[in-house]
């Protein structure tokens, strides 16, 4: 069933770690965009050729609100030891599917944000992160 409660799960190299959110992110849970990257050249008679390399599927920017300390660290943990390598993972549109897609961040940054204090002296946190498809 169709949650759009999102997990990533990435090889940290010992196994497979699950960075699962509680709740849907803000806004559109997808925010998709496709990108394409074209060769454009001129002939010798003064036509235009296109080519068509490949098309991005670029989802986000995904923002969070009201996420736990725990989740916020293994994020953190999941950007600093995988995501910031450019490396891929599987991003579970819906925490429920099997089915997933490979990614990778786009950016070479994410943004945490205490949003409100939480239980035990916690805060709560917003955070937001961009992924592109690899293909």
């Amino acid at each position: 069933m169709a949650n759009y409660i999102p997990k990533i799960v990435y090889d940290a190299g010992a196994g497979n770690v699950t960075v699962a959110f509680a709740l849907k992110p803000v806004g559109d849970p997808i925010m998709e965009t496709n990108k394409a990257a074209n060769t454009t050249s001129r002939t010798a008679n003064g036509q235009y050729q296109r080519n068509q390399d490949f098309i991005d599927e670029i989802l986000g920017p995904i923002k969070h609100t009201f996420v736990t300390k725990t989740v916020a660290d293994a994020f953190r943990t999941f950007f600093l030891v995988h995501g910031s390598k450019k490396s891929s993972f599987s991003y579970f549109i819906h925490n429920d599917e099997v089915a997933t897609g490979t990614y990778r961040l786009v950016d070479e940054s994410i943004k945490l944000a205490r949003s409100l204090p939480g239980a035990a002296n916690d805060f709560l946190y917003d955070l937001e992160y961009t992924i592109e498809k690899v293909v």
